[in-house]
């Protein structure tokens, strides 16, 4: 009978900050992440309207 010594290594699930958990922190920072990417999205389809505006 042959000894098998190679053993499986146990894959650990990554670590992951939780986004809206009961970490007060975390929701904090994505709320402001989501606010910021709104104010930008605004910012974009201004200068868009704008540009749209003067070409015609």
């Amino acid at each position: 009978m042959q000894i098998v010594r190679t053993r499986r290594k146990r894959r650990r699930r990554p670590t992951v900050t939780p986004r809206f958990g009961p970490s007060s922190v975390a929701l904090e920072l994505g709320l402001l992440r989501l606010a910021l990417e709104e104010e930008k999205d605004e910012q974009r389809e201004k200068s868009e309207r704008k540009l749209s505006a003067e070409i015609y």
